[in-house]
């Protein structure tokens, strides 16, 4: 729908339009990604794990608990893909991906009413795992066809640029909340500390899916194709690993790297518990130490994109990442640790500019919903078990094999993806110069 109905010219109503969606898109992802600065397993979830006792297999456990949601959005692809206009769809997601922050800062509650012993803190988490893979799977369901309205909706020059903005002002919120963080945990009683925290993280979330509500979904000249049976959809797709030589070897450069990020919910852990730093000390600064980098760093990887590339972007942080784990694994004091985070959120930024738009332009147009969905269930085997097996290395032997073991799968993610190419439908600009 034109935003101004009154000019003659339809090509300036397109651009107003585009300007509008484009900084709308910036905002409710702002806030959205708020919500994983704040609420993220980086570092609130390891130490509200450590506050209620549990030992560090179970936070491995509890990212293989939530992994099991990556194999839902294949079985509703043939539906999802069917779909021209995507907008409805991910805000009727988008709520369910919502409420579980709200029922979490509930079991908080429950367990605060409780007798607050090992059983009670068990069932606490029992809790909060399910209801992360409640969220989690609605997220699964809702990022491929939100992504592929932003590729129909953002041009490909804009698109690192939206991602470098909307990652970058959230990081900046998240600096100043690292002080609130640390504040709250530490003026407020357990577990009503993190009850408060969810409660923002969900208020972010609501202003986010009321912000996104006014996207203007414009019209576009991709007719989706007739919905066909599940067996031959599925049978079509699955001929895609077989015959598309890029998405193979894109499929491998994104496992390598989901068997790296394992290691990343345990800094603030072995900070904390190996180390002996403060609980909010550490989440406070950590915070605000990783969200300062990770800013900055947004803004600045977001016009090298546009200039270079995605790729050469998604490789400087394979290599920054495994930086930041070295660093963690020879770190002799819990003090290093502020270094690990600072490096750690430059890593972030570069992934949050290029990642999705390089996987856009690795999925032709009119089949992007499938590919991502494939892409998800590929990698579904490392979402579930990779997360309990770093826990168990952890327990059974020591943080400094994990960390050094997955910087190594992070440089070796290089290789697949320097051999990665744009599909048809987008130009080698979109990805990354060879």
């Amino acid at each position: 729908m034109c935003i101004e109905m009154t000019t003659s010219d339809p090509t300036i109503c397109l651009e107003r339009s585009d300007r509008r969606n484009f900084w709308l898109h910036v905002s409710e992802g702002t806030f959205a990604s708020f919500t994983g600065v704040l609420l993220g397993g980086g570092i609130i979830m390891p130490i509200l794990v450590k506050q209620l006792g549990a030992e560090p297999y179970i936070l491995g456990m509890m990212g293989s608990i939530s992994g099991l949601a990556v194999a839902a959005p294949l079985f509703f692809a043939p539906y999802i893909e069917s779909i021209r206009q995507k907008k409805k769809l991910v805000l009727l997601l988008g709520v369910g991906q919502r409420i579980p922050f709200i029922l979490i800062a509930l079991v908080l509650w429950l367990y605060s009413i409780s007798t607050q012993d090992v059983t009670a803190a068990y069932l606490c988490l029992i809790g909060i795992a399910f209801l992360n893979l409640a969220a989690r799977f609605s997220s699964s369901l809702l990022v491929p066809p939100w992504m592929d309205l932003v590729a129909e909706t953002i041009s490909d020059t804009d698109k690192p640029r939206l991602f470098g903005y909307r990652n970058g002002l959230s990081s900046a919120m998240g600096f100043f909340s690292g002080a609130i963080v640390s504040w709250i945990l530490a003026a407020v009683v357990f577990p009503n500390n993190f009850i408060i925290l969810y409660f923002a993280g969900f208020f972010a979330m609501v202003i986010s899916w009321l912000l996104f509500s006014l996207v203007d979904e414009m019209p576009n000249d991709y007719q989706p194709k007739k919905r066909q049976p599940a067996g031959v959809y599925f049978r079509e797709l699955a001929g895609v690993l077989k015959n598309d030589y890029t998405y193979r070897w894109f499929i491998a450069y994104q496992a390598i790297s989901q068997i790296g990020f394992v290691a990343m919910p345990y800094y603030a852990y072995v900070a904390v518990a190996v180390h002996n730093m403060n609980p909010a000390l550490a989440a406070g600064a950590f915070i605000m130490i990783r969200q300062a980098s990770n800013s900055v760093a947004n803004f600045i990887f977001s016009e090298v994109a546009v200039r270079l590339g995605n790729k050469p972007i998604l490789a400087a942080g394979s290599v920054l990442h495994a930086l930041a784990m070295i660093l963690a694994a020879v770190a002799p004091t819990g003090s290093w640790f502020f270094a690990v985070f600072f490096i750690w959120g430059l890593a972030m930024a570069a992934i949050q500019v290029a990642g999705a738009p390089f996987s856009m332009a690795v999925a032709p147009s009119g089949r992007r919903i499938g590919y991502m969905s494939l892409s998800q269930v590929a990698l579904s085997p490392v979402s579930i078990v990779f997360p309990l097996l770093a826990g168990w290395v952890i327990y059974a032997h020591d943080h400094r094999l994990l960390f050094l073991t997955t910087a190594t799968m992070m440089a070796a993610s290089i290789f697949p993806l320097s051999r990665c190419q744009p599909a048809n439908n987008s130009s080698p600009k979109a990805v990354g110069n060879e």
